[in-house]
């Protein structure tokens, strides 16, 4: 048999334009009695396959294998990312051979090799439905692969609606608006309106939005993709146009757009336009979005209907929301007095503050149970003279 990591070198030396036919002819030379599939669709992702235990594949000596290593901090664990390599699979009783060739630092050609084209397609088709989401399923989108986040799974599945110190109607409308959406798909067309939304979310951070993200799509049941990045290596813009064309596959489904605005730039906004109203439909397809910064949002992202038709403010809590939040986190370690004065005390705090100064208090208190929790909780929000003061030193060293 030739030597595969031989054939390799030489034909990547070769130009790009080459590259796909020359490697496809010596793939069928150097394995003329079995079936060789090829690919490069983003879908195919055997490596995930083999990780969630559904089939076993290993890298083999045929070929110098160069293997990207990264680290997984939520899993805290280490991937290896086959880059140009030869790998062995064994999957339902059959023995495939595996070849990824990665060209131009952009694209990967995959190669499958088996006993017949019944048995590589029947390969590919199974790792492809897997890397697809299904119902209730998150799938990670970094703007070149999309992939599983099993850690991700279980932050979800311990969220709802009752961990969210909102206005009621806030949280009423939210549900309506989403849970709602995907029960009015005849309403929609009746109307003759396309059977889409798009709801962005705003306000200080800290203040919920995040978790109403959580709630949401815990809740609903529905594929979802979460956004960390557009920025694949062939651009955003096609990261852009991968994301929305996997997502109209699986609708009805959910899009998740998790701060909006540095997700973009002047370099894809208009992809990013053109993919929530184009010319192809967004069928079934609900868009969350936040942002901190509407401010720095293209208004029209903002202020057109067809891209988002519902801009959801979320404020610091009132002060039936703070009594709440203290509630939560102290327990009944604070009587209704101290919470009334916790409560008075922030004031245009938020929610992400008042259970960070309440876990601060708890583990205080827990050293020195002597000292009075509410105070502990209480000192850590400087009141009007302290704020006075801070004021005047600013001033003076102006």
């Amino acid at each position: 048999m030739p030597n595969l990591t031989r054939i390799l070198s030489e034909v990547l030396s070769s130009c790009p334009a080459k590259l796909r036919y020359a490697l496809s002819v010596q793939m069928a030379d150097l394995y003329p009695n079995r079936h060789v599939l090829e690919t490069e669709d983003y879908d195919f992702s055997p490596v995930l396959f083999a990780e969630a235990g559904r089939c076993m594949l290993t890298v083999s000596a045929d070929a110098h294998p160069n293997v990207d290593v990264e680290w997984d901090t939520r899993e805290e664990r280490t991937i290896h990312k086959p880059r140009t390599a030869s790998m062995e699979v064994a999957w339902k009783g059959e023995r495939l051979d595996l070849i990824s060739v990665r060209y131009d630092d952009y694209d990967t050609v995959w190669f499958v090799i088996a006993r017949s084209a019944a048995v590589s397609e029947a390969f590919f088709e199974a790792v492809c439905r897997f890397s697809t989401a299904s119902e209730g399923e998150v799938l990670v989108f970094d703007g070149d692969t999309f992939r599983r986040d099993p850690g991700l799974m279980k932050d979800l599945a311990r969220s709802s609606w009752d961990d969210l110190a909102l206005p009621s109607a806030i949280r009423e409308r939210l549900k309506e608006d989403t849970e709602g959406f995907f029960a009015a798909k005849d309403a929609y067309a009746e109307l003759g309106v396309p059977w889409k939304r798009g709801l962005l979310l705003t306000g200080p951070p800290g203040n919920g939005k995040t978790h109403a993200l959580k709630a949401i799509v815990a809740t609903l049941g529905k594929p979802v993709f979460l956004v960390k990045s557009f920025d694949g290596e062939d651009g955003k813009s096609a990261g852009i146009r991968r994301l929305f064309t996997r997502a109209r596959a699986v609708a009805p489904c959910v899009v998740v757009l998790e701060d909006l605005d540095s997700l973009i730039d002047d370099e894809c906004r208009s992809a990013l336009l053109n993919e929530l109203d184009g010319f192809e439909g967004n069928e079934g397809m609900l868009t969350l979005a936040t942002t901190n910064h509407p401010e720095k949002l293209d208004t029209a992202i903002t202020k057109r209907p067809s891209r988002f038709d519902r801009t959801v403010e979320f404020p610091a809590p009132a002060e039936a929301e703070r009594v709440a939040l203290f509630r939560r986190f102290l327990g009944t370690r604070v009587d209704d007095d101290g919470l009334a004065v916790l409560s008075r005390r922030t004031e245009g705090v938020s929610g992400a503050a008042i259970k960070e100064a309440s876990l601060s208090g708890l583990m205080a208190w827990s050293r020195d149970p002597v000292l009075v929790l509410a105070d502990l909780v209480e000192g850590q929000f400087p009141g009007p003279e302290k704020k006075a003061k801070s004021r005047a030193k600013v001033k003076t060293a102006a």
